[in-house]
């Protein structure tokens, strides 16, 4: 798989405390744009890839919105780890599909 020095760079910063914070979303969401603009510049806005980009976009913003509802819900301890559980599952799930498909 090919990743680019600077996303890299980001994640490597992202993770170097164990503590991810907004403005670290924010950098890795930013430069998914940035990227996601120069493919819309090559193949068009309307693009099969281009669409794919922005519901991941739509897929992470979605994410984000929930995973605020559930922090402000009122779970026991092990309903919230059941559900971090499940959530892991998926994101399992998309990154390896993500990996079979771009072997």
């Amino acid at each position: 798989m090919a990743i680019s020095n600077k996303t890299q760079n980001i994640i490597d910063k992202i993770y170097e405390d164990d503590h991810v914070t907004p403005a670290e979303i924010m950098e890795i969401r930013d430069h998914a744009r940035k990227m996601r603009d120069a493919i819309a510049s090559l193949d068009g806005e309307d693009s099969a890839v281009v669409l794919f980009l922005d519901n991941l976009n739509e897929l992470a913003e979605t994410m984000q919105e929930r995973m605020l509802e559930v922090r402000k819900a009122d779970y026991s301890d092990l309903g919230k780890m059941q559900l971090f559980s499940s959530i892991e599952n998926y994101l399992a799930l998309l990154k390896a599909n993500f990996n079979a498909f771009s072997d």
